[in-house]
């Protein structure tokens, strides 16, 4: 199976882990993130005290993941 095709499979499963980590650092709502779904974007996409360095405004890099 081509690794589109299997990113694109797990895409629901995914996107509900990342709805269930930001209710928990009361960020709930809607997210956007750029496909394929790597697990670094979804890393980046859950929005917590660990990834904030990297996405506030004094990110040096803003969109780079």
């Amino acid at each position: 199976m081509p690794l589109g095709a299997y990113q694109h499979l797990d895409a629901p499963a995914a996107q509900e882990a990342v709805y269930a980590a930001r209710a928990e650092a009361n960020l709930p709502g809607w997210f956007h993130m750029d496909a394929p779904a790597t697990p670094e974007r979804l890393r980046m996409a859950c929005a917590d005290e660990l990834t904030a360095p990297f996405t506030g405004a004094g990110a040096a890099c803003k969109g780079s993941f």
